[in-house]
This record gives structure tokens, C-alpha cells and sequence, in this order.
């Protein structure tokens, strides 16, 4: 951390408001596992596009951008990018959205266009956009629409590219692939002769190469280039599938972002997988925190109906895959516990993608996982609740066979089973959800709408929880080790958790995150004191938490024309020492103040111009670069005292030309709230 940052998170110990709200789950994604991507030269990143986010790659790690306009999820996944002038344009329903940089701008079309593949020619300075019921072409100029009827044309549809090689736009469609190319008024054949079964393949243009790549197809994933005037095969990996996928060059390859196929880079003609873990999407999988370890475990689960996984994950805030020598067969639904007393981890049964439910017991030192033959074991079940119990050992209720629900009650301890007896209220509509309670040293377990406390010898029947009257019931229980309480998932509808010295009584705390009508995946992060909802409903996790990470634009700028504008580069959470505040001054080269400070004003300057923070603190000289960004580094400690904490910021940029003041422009305001 530099000395500005030090003197800077100094100033904290007399200042401020830590503001906290309702404890809810907040989506707090740690990479894009898919979207649109575009190369930005001047910067040197590419900047990828997902559903209402933004991120950058600087070739070897991503950083989500905060505070800019909301990004457009409107239309398709096609973006493209100007680099004279250093916009993005991204297709959308009825049009495109452009992005400068700070603000988005919309460009509708006459009419409702039924548009489909989009490139931007470089040579020509305008989008092109094919029809998808026609054999027009659309252009947009930046100022205005124009359709444009050849004289012949190779069809409807199909995906476009501007080839920087030849200075056209080439579109690629049909079987075996043809190729033609944009004068702006003609197509002219450039290759009838491409592979087969790659009419459904995306194309781009790799400049690292200067060829025509198209990747993709149905049912096999290929990868085939254009070299010259020769179609080339590419080898792929045969893991690769057809999910949904980004495809761009990123500097130094074709950056391959896949939510199922994780972080590959083509380079040259080999495909190399990028260090970045990151488990693939499932559903159930064994999942269990160990409190100290101080990390979770996640084994399987269900990747597709027909598939099912067998990797082993441990999770502290951070992803990390292991590699154990052996490990239990794929299955999903198993029961995974922490066992104190032998300071591992318990699994049991689950089952197979033959639909055969499983009755081994396994154990994971850390390292390895092996398989346990106890003399007595509990019959074969899947989707049981399994915990750790007072003694030390591991708790097992209920759950699945082939036909019906069990009510029988279990608990591992000294290294084999033993049947307790039967649950209480443990019925055939119902099956129990039950985590461990570490301030009380007791088993906590929801049937139906009942609670139920196990201390090791005795059930005592608990409070009711209060469930709304349509009658959800519990999907998900799980140790808060920040509050040291339970927190209960209902399903769909609230979020609850305990109040009280004994454990039984419930306290509504507000409305679930909408991810949780996906069935929810709680685990304790015992090293950050957090709850996280690692369900997969786009790729993302969750945080259970008042004080989310977020930054917000607040106020407004001023300027002649477009304003200058400020966002977090990375979330503002803990220990984020990436952290950064990015200026784009939309001025090359552009001398600038950056205030940051923590009380709002409103002092007007006059022509709309006004200064949105009161005494800042902080106030630093920077100059942007040759694309028009200005990065200060602000590195934020791991310090939980800062939890809630919100900053303001706000630039004055020197730019005489737009300045409606005489020499200055300034931004919006930007909020900053730490957080998870």
C-alpha cells in the first residue's frame, strides 16, 4: 500500500458513517463466466459485457467495473468496438447501444428491424447489421440509419466480422461455410468451400494471426482458420461444450470465457487452459464447512441431468481445486459433514447419473479422500440432512431411497454408524434440513415447519417457524458464524434466523435474494465470517450480508457535450487490494483533481456545476493516459472496522474546450460502500 493510501485509511479512525442495512443475500460474483467481449487497443484490455455488469481482463486477471451508467441486457450477446473513437457498440432489440466510455447512448432503428449478425467496419466508420428475415444490409453512420438493398445477396442471417486484413466485413453462414464480403453496397464470394456443420459457429477476426477464426458448432465443439485463402483445423478440447461462451482476442490470443469450460486462451493453434479455478455450475452437491480448517468442502453434485460430477473444491472466499489421489464415484445429493472429534470430513451415499442411490462412506484428511468400511452402515439414501452432532461426531436424518422418505436418525462416531432411532417428526411429506449450532453445542433441525433440538442424548421440541400461510417450507439451514446464530432458508419467499440465548426462537430479517427459487446452496465461511449461497442461477455466488460491496453514481456532472466520469475498478470489499477509483476524462492526456472524501454537499459553482463533496479529505493531482483514463490506486485493508464505510469522489478535469466554468469539467459523484 502507498503512503497516499495509508495516509487516507488513517484519516478513518476520526471519521464517519459506517452505514449497515437489512441482512440480505447479495450478488457478490468473483468473475464474468460469460457475456460479449471487445478488445480495447488503447487500454489493452477487453471489456466483457454480462447481464447489467461490466468487467475488464488486463490479460492475466478480471476486475468488475462499479458506478458506470447501467450496461444494456437488452437484444443479443454481439458488441463491437470503434478504436478510433474508442466506443463500444452492443447490438440491442430494436438497434444498437454505444458506450463511450461513461455514459450509454441508444441508436433505434427507423423501425422494428428483425436484425441479426453485427460488425463494425473500421475502413467505412460505421455498424453493419444483417436482416434476419431479408436480404438487406443496415448501416449506421452515427447519426443516421440506412437500409440498404444489393444487388445480390448470399441469404439471410448468418454472423459478421470486420476482416482487417482484407478492410471488410465478412459474413460467415451455411453448409459447407461460405464466405462473402461487404463493400457497402455488393457481396463478393471470397470462400465456398468451408467446413461442414459449422453453420451455427460464431466468427471472429484474431489479430494476432490475421485470419478468420470460427468456433463453435453443433453437436462438436471445432475450431477452423482462415488463412490467406485455406480453411485450417484447429484441435479443440474435447471437454469443450456448447454452453454459452466468450470469444475474444485479448492481446496476446483468443480469450475463451465459458461458464462450464472455465479459462482457456487460443495461442497460435494450441489451446492453453488459463490458471483460473472456478468450479463448473451444478445442482447438490456434498457441501460442508469445518471451523477449523476455516473453509468449506464441496464434492459432485449434478452438472446436467445425464452427468454427474466427482471433483473436490475447498472454498475460504477463494476457489481452490483439489486433486486427490483417489476419490469417491460421481453422484450428487450425498450427505457431507464436518466431524470434529477426527478433524475430517464425512460423506455418505447420494446418487449415480444411473439413478442408483449409494450407501459408502468416505472421509477427506485434507488431502485425500478414503474409503471407509464401516461394520454398520445406514441403508442406501440420497438428499438426507447430515451435520455435525454435540459429541463431536456426525448427525444423519432421513432422506431418500428409491421409493419413499426415511425417518430413521443416525450418528457416526469412533470410526463407525449407529442407529439412534427414529427422528421426531420425520413424516412422509416431509425431510429434515439440520445444521450444528457452535454457540450452544447443539443440533438445530427444521421438519416441515417444526423445530426440533438434538443436545446430543435427547430431541426437544422447539418453536414453530413462523412460515407464510401458502405453507413453504425450509430449503436450506446453515451456522452464521458472524452472529454466531441459524440462519434458515424458506423456500423462495424470507430469509430467517435465530434470536435469543436458546436457540429455538425465530426472527423474521426480511426477503431472501431472488436466487433462492434456485435451489440454495448455504455454506459457512468460517475464515471471513460470512454466509454464501454458492447456487448458480447465473454463474455467480451470493453473500448473506448488511453491508454489501457497491458503488453508485450520485449527482451529475458538467460539461459542454458528454461529461467526464468516475467508476470503482473492482468491488469495494475487504481486503480488495486491487481496488482502484478510474477517471475517464474522454480527453486524451487530460490534467485532473480526484476529491475523495465521506460528507455530501451540494455547493453550486454556477452553469450547472456543482461540488458534490464537503472538506475532502483527500484530494490528489493525476493525469490520464493516451485512451483517457486516470487509475488511483486505493488499496483497502482487510479491517473489519471499515465495514460500511462509505467514500465519496468526485474529478475536476482540465479541459477548456468542453468547460462551461472557463478550464474545468467535473464528473458525477461516485458513492463507495465497503463491504462483502
Amino acid at each position: 500500500m502507498h503512503a497516499a493510501s495509508l495516509a487516507f485509511w488513517g484519516t478513518l479512525c476520526t471519521v464517519v458513517p459506517c452505514l449497515a442495512q437489512t441482512p440480505a443475500f447479495a450478488v457478490a460474483p468473483l468473475l464474468p463466466l460469460s457475456g460479449t467481449g471487445v478488445f480495447d487497443a488503447r487500454r489493452n484490455v477487453v471489456t466483457v459485457l454480462q447481464s447489467g455488469s461490466m468487467w475488464d481482463w488486463d490479460g492475466t486477471s478480471f476486475r468488475q467495473r462499479l458506478g458506470l451508467a447501467p450496461t444494456y441486457s437488452s437484444g443479443t450477446s454481439w458488441a463491437v468496438y470503434d478504436p478510433q473513437l474508442g466506443e463500444i457498440h452492443k447490438a440491442v432489440s430494436n438497434g444498437i447501444a454505444t458506450w463511450n466510455g461513461v455514459n450509454w447512448r441508444s441508436a433505434p432503428t427507423p423501425t422494428m428491424w428483425p436484425l441479426s449478425g453485427m460488425a463494425f467496419d473500421v475502413a467505412r466508420r460505421r455498424v453493419v447489421r444483417l436482416f434476419s428475415n431479408s436480404t438487406d444490409v443496415a448501416e449506421w453512420d452515427g447519426a443516421q440509419w440506412a437500409r440498404i438493398t444489393p444487388p445480390a445477396s448470399p441469404g439471410t442471417g448468418g454472423f459478421l466480422v470486420y476482416d482487417s486484413t482484407r478492410g471488410r466485413c465478412v459474413r460467415a453462414a451455411g453448409d459447407p461455410l461460405t464466405l462473402w464480403s461487404w463493400d457497402g453496397g455488393t457481396w463478393t464470394l471470397v470462400d465456398g468451400n468451408g467446413p461442414a456443420g459449422q453453420g451455427t459457429s460464431g466468427i471472429t477476426f484474431d489479430p494476432g494471426g490475421n485470419r478468420l477464426l470460427v468456433h463453435g458448432g453443433s453437436p462438436v465443439q471445432a475450431t477452423w482458420a482462415y488463412e490467406g485463402a485455406a480453411w485450417v483445423s484447429v484441435p479443440t478440447p474435447p471437454s469443450f461444450t456448447q454452453s454459452a461462451f466468450t470469444f475474444v482476442f485479448d492481446g496476446t490470443g483468443m480469450l475463451r470465457c465459458s461458464v462450464v469450460d472455465g479459462f482457456w486462451r487460443l495461442e497460435g493453434n494450441v489451446w492453453r487452459r488459463l490458471p483460473i479455478e472456478y468450479p463448473v455450475p451444478r445442482s447438490a452437491p456434498g457441501l460442508a464447512s469445518s471451523p477449523s480448517w476455516r473453509q468449506a468442502l464441496m464434492f459432485g453434485g449434478s452438472q446436467t441431468p445425464n452427468t454427474r460430477l466427482d471433483d473436490t473444491w475447498t472454498f475460504d472466499g477463494t476457489w481452490q481445486r483439489q486433486v486427490p489421489g483417489q476419490s469417491p464415484p460421481p453422484r450428487e445429493n450425498a450427505g457431507l459433514a464436518w466431524s470434529a472429534a477426527e478433524q475430517r470430513f464425512l460423506l455418505f451415499g447420494g446418487k449415480n447419473a444411473q439413478q442408483q442411490v449409494l450407501a459408502d462412506t468416505w472421509a477427506w484428511d485434507g488431502t485425500n479422500w478414503m474409503a471407509l468400511q464401516p461394520a454398520n452402515a445406514p441403508a442406501a439414501r440420497t438428499a438426507m440432512a447430515m451435520t455435525g452432532d454435540p459429541s463431536g461426531g456426525v448427525l444423519l436424518l432421513g432422506g431418500r431411497d428409491t421409493s419413499q422418505l426415511l425417518a430413521d436418525h443416525w450418528r457416526w462416531q469412533n470410526g463407525s454408524w449407529q442407529q439412534v432411532g427414529a427422528a421426531p417428526g420425520l413424516a412422509a411429506q416431509y425431510q429434515a434440513v439440520a445444521c450444528h449450532d457452535l454457540q450452544r453445542n447443539q443440533t438445530v433441525a427444521v421438519i416441515g415447519s417444526q423445530t426440533w433440538i438434538w443436545d446430543g442424548t435427547n430431541w426437544v421440541q422447539g418453536q414453530s417457524v413462523p412460515f407464510s400461510p401458502s405453507g413453504p417450507l425450509a430449503t436450506a439451514i446453515v451456522w452464521r458464524p458472524e452472529t454466531r446464530t441459524v440462519l434458515i432458508l424458506e423456500s423462495s419467499q424470507y430469509t430467517r434466523a435465530t434470536a435469543g440465548g436458546d436457540g429455538t426462537q425465530w426472527t423474521l430479517l426480511g426477503p431472501a435474494h431472488p436466487s433462492s427459487s434456485i435451489a440454495p446452496q448455504l455454506v459457512s465461511d468460517f475464515e471471513n465470517q460470512r454466509v454464501w449461497n454458492l447456487s448458480y442461477p447465473f454463474g455467480g455466488l451470493s453473500v448473506f450480508t448488511a453491508t454489501p460491496a457497491q458503488a453508485d453514481r450520485f449527482g451529475y456532472g458538467c460539461a459542454f457535450g458528454a461529461t467526464p466520469g468516475l467508476s470503482a475498478d473492482g468491488r469495494p470489499r475487504l481486503g480488495n487490494a486491487a481496488f482502484a477509483i478510474d477517471t475517464v476524462t474522454l480527453l486524451p492526456n487530460a490534467p485532473l483533481l480526484l476529491a475523495i472524501g465521506f460528507t455530501e454537499q451540494g455547493q453550486h459553482l454556477g452553469s450547472g456545476c456543482v461540488v458534490w463533496i464537503a472538506q475532502p479529505p483527500a484530494i490528489h493531482f493525476l493525469a490520464a493516459d493516451a485512451a483517457g483514463h486516470a487509475r488511483f490506486s486505493l488499496p483497502i485493508p482487510a479491517q473489519s472496522s471499515l465495514l460500511g464505510v462509505q467514500l465519496l469522489a468526485q474529478a475536476a478535469v482540465f479541459d477548456p474546450a468542453r468547460s462551461p466554468l472557463g478550464s474545468i469539467v467535473l464528473t458525477d459523484g461516485l458513492r463507495i460502500s465497503i463491504g462483502d
